[in-house]
């Protein structure tokens, strides 16, 4: 290409919102786009005025940036949201009875879906030990989570808590009975829950 014009995106900010598209509370990114004329590759000089918007990491719908401002009063919810994700895939890190590396790396890897936070070796040391301590059920923990969840996302959360029961090589009855009460606790009957833990485990 010797002239043509090219947007460069810049990522501004992260956080957790309830996306008006897909309605799930997923990642959202806070994006900054402006496109650029561009000479064997190089970008010269601005063509137009910049744009911002946010895009939602789950559907990938874009919005106004004002979206943010409508949702504060979320902001209970959305908390309460992530910790809860946050507990179950703990408790799942600890269904089988044992620990493995590949199941923190994928319990960081998940939920880049659903926070923006970064968890440590040792935050995740002191999350499964609370999580151990508390001995609460997945129920308790997703108490009204699935009312604000269409059955897309509560699937892809169980998806995720399945990737996380897989990353050490095996998926135990104990990770498979913890994923049924996951989407039970979701609001799916027990058979959907099932459905789709059969489905996950045959093509996985």
């Amino acid at each position: 290409m010797i002239f043509g014009v090219q947007t460069h995106t810049t990522v501004l900010r992260v956080g957790t919102f309830s996306c008006p598209q897909c309605r799930s509370f997923a990642r959202y990114e806070y994006k900054r786009a402006r496109s650029y004329a561009m000479i064997f590759f190089i970008p010269v000089f601005p063509t137009g005025a910049q744009t911002e918007y946010v895009e939602c990491h789950q559907c990938g719908a874009a919005f106004q940036p004002s979206i943010l401002d409508r949702i504060q009063g979320d902001q209970e919810r959305l908390n309460h949201f992530e910790q809860a994700v946050i507990n179950v895939f703990l408790k799942m890190i600890l269904a089988d009875g044992r620990v493995e590396i590949a199941e923190k790396d994928m319990f960081r890897r998940v939920l880049e879906h659903y926070s923006s936070q970064r968890f440590s070796d040792a935050q995740i040391e002191a999350g499964l030990a609370r999580v151990k301590q508390e001995r609460k059920r997945p129920d308790q923990y997703l108490a009204g989570i699935g009312a604000n969840l269409n059955d897309e996302a509560k699937e892809q959360l169980m998806l995720h808590g399945f990737f996380i029961a897989k990353s050490d090589g095996f998926v135990m009855q104990e990770e498979l009975d913890l994923l049924l009460q996951i989407g039970t606790a979701l609001g799916m009957s027990r058979l959907h829950a099932q459905g789709v833990i059969d489905h996950y485990y045959h093509i996985h």
